[in-house]
């Protein structure tokens, strides 16, 4: 008992100083980029998503939960916008072909991702690709947009309508770098440049409809709306968009929300998860220490009695007791003879003869009169009392002879 207690004392301390120093660290940032309207994470997109009520107050903004094809197979739309924002965006056939059409029915498709691709990409003709910028590169220290720019910044964007120019929105690195390697010039608008003069925004005809298509997307996320100088730029690239009903996609995400099942709910949250650890952890320490059978000391219990001679003492007397000395004569000359057939392999004919008895007194080492007079004492009819005991010591006699044994 004393070891129980010790165990679950320091268990519990271990505990509290786990809980402990769990409070006191602060979480560390997740910097990984979701673009989900649900996260509040730095590349996250809460802030731009509440913020759409504000760029476009008399429009009714609706999430979409499932993918393009499923919303527009089931509902028909005029005068809508549908927004994508993500790090890629990649739809398959059936997605692609459903915004085209609803883009050539009238309506507004505002896509920004660094990579655009697949059947959507080869439909518009378009190309994306990046430039690698390191820390030192001349590309860096020569830029005119880029002086006074610290080494967290990589790439500067800005708009090409002088109306809209503001001396560039700068960036940290690898966030901003991506732009249009290809698009059909034809039917094409150049709204957005780089400092390279690379183009990564445009606007695109479609049928009676626009692709508005962009490809610096953490411009749209938590962290460059919260700093003054980059807030404007998601303001001035949606300010092209005419006011009407917006589409938010949330199915093509890179933190796509997953179904919320009671054990996913606990791991995304850090005390939660903690606590889930520790209770594991105290289990498989029960089963290590306290899981194992407890052995109990085995009583002593004393041998069972060996009642074989008194049941052979009580069954004499109770034979005694009714002078049944016939009986009992008989049954031990039975058992008699069955020594001599077993031990001796002597075969007790129905006549016995002197030789006989001799050549058993040989084999026994016995004397000759001693198994004559058994014999003899057997075929008594009606013996007295005086007569089976005198049978009885010779019966004795035999077995207690030190020249007795065993013949194969």
């Amino acid at each position: 008992m004393e070891r129980n207690l010790k165990f679950y004392i320091m268990l519990g301390v271990s505990l509290s100083l786990v809980i402990l120093a769990e409070w006191l660290i602060p979480p560390a940032v997740n910097w990984s980029p979701s673009f989900s309207a649900a996260d509040k994470i730095p590349y996250g997109a809460y802030v731009p998503y509440h913020l759409m009520g504000y760029l476009f107050p008399d429009s009714n903004i609706r999430v979409v939960q499932i993918s393009p094809y499923e919303l527009l197979d089931g509902e028909e739309f005029e005068q809508t916008t549908y927004l994508f924002i993500n790090n890629t965006f990649t739809p398959d056939p059936a997605e692609s072909n459903a915004i085209l059409d609803f883009a050539g029915s009238g309506n507004q498709v505002f896509i920004s991702a660094e990579k655009i691709d697949g059947a959507l990409a080869d439909s518009l003709q378009l190309e994306t690709s990046f430039n690698f910028i390191s820390s030192d590169s001349s590309f860096i220290n020569e830029a005119p947009f880029l002086t006074g720019i610290t080494d967290d910044v990589s790439v500067t964007i800005d708009f090409v309508n002088p109306a809209l120019a503001s001396g560039g929105y700068h960036y940290k690195k690898g966030t901003v770098s991506h732009y249009f390697e290809q698009f059909d010039s034809s039917r094409s608008i150049i709204l957005g440049i780089n400092d390279r003069q690379q183009v990564n925004y445009l606007k695109m005809s479609w049928g009676e409809g626009t692709f508005w298509l962009n490809t610096v997307p953490h411009a749209f996320t938590n962290y460059n709306m919260l700093l003054p100088k980059n807030k404007g730029y998601m303001e001035k690239a949606l300010a092209y968009l005419p006011a009407q009903d917006i589409l938010w996609d949330e199915h093509h995400k890179a933190g796509r929300r997953e179904a919320r099942t009671p054990i996913r709910y606990i791991l995304s949250q850090s005390a939660l998860r903690w606590a889930y650890g520790l209770a594991l952890f105290t289990v498989v320490l029960f089963i290590l220490f306290e899981g194992k059978r407890r052995r109990r000391a085995i009583p002593l219990l004393p041998p069972l009695p060996n009642d074989t001679l008194e049941f052979v003492d009580t069954m004499g007397r109770l034979y005694f007791q009714r002078r049944d000395h016939q009986n009992i004569t008989q049954k031990k000359f039975s058992y008699f003879q069955e020594h001599l057939r077993t031990h001796f392999s002597i075969v007790i004919p129905d006549e016995k003869t002197d030789t006989w008895y001799a050549r058993v007194a040989e084999k026994t080492g016995r004397p000759e009169a001693l198994i004559k007079g058994l014999f003899d004492a057997a075929r008594h009819t009606h013996p007295t009392d005086q007569g089976l005991l005198r049978f009885n010591r010779m019966i004795e006699q035999f077995h207690r002879n030190p020249r007795s044994r065993d013949v194969a």
